[in-house]
């Protein structure tokens, strides 16, 4: 009985194991959801930053920056997140999410739910906004 309960156990060990250890099927660093607070108010000395794609079906990240006054959006992003720029201080890429000519997506900026046709370069930040730039 007691070499039974032990083949039992081991065996039971090991079954709980494999399923610990087992692949993944998305091992990608995007997480598709849209559980963000968008109706929270943001305060004067801050901006809400959020980055997702294609027209918020998938979050990348989101951050709440306090600011100083004058700041620039794309220093802010530049401070935040992990960015890329072209020779022109267009944005490339955000979180390693890039822009793609074969599909045709670049950065989209909006502000407060707006479309803005400032880019981030040119962007200058006045406190208490939601910035959300979408790969679309």
């Amino acid at each position: 009985m007691n070499k039974l309960f032990i083949k039992s156990t081991i065996i039971l060990l090991i079954l709980i194991l494999l399923s610990a250890c087992g692949d993944e099927e998305n091992t990608s660093p995007i997480v598709s959801t849209n559980d963000t607070d968008s109706s929270e108010e943001v305060p004067e000395n801050a901006v809400r930053l959020t980055i997702s794609m294609y027209d918020g079906q998938q979050f990348i990240n989101e951050q709440q920056v306090e600011i100083e006054e004058g700041a620039n959006l794309l220093e802010v992003l530049d401070q935040t997140f992990y960015i890329e720029t072209d020779e022109n201080n267009e944005l490339t890429s955000i979180e390693r999410m890039k822009v793609s000519e074969e599909e045709d997506t670049s950065w989209h900026l909006f502000v407060n739910d707006e479309l803005s046709d400032i880019p981030a370069k040119d962007y200058i930040l006045s406190g208490g906004e939601k910035i959300v730039l979408d790969l679309q």
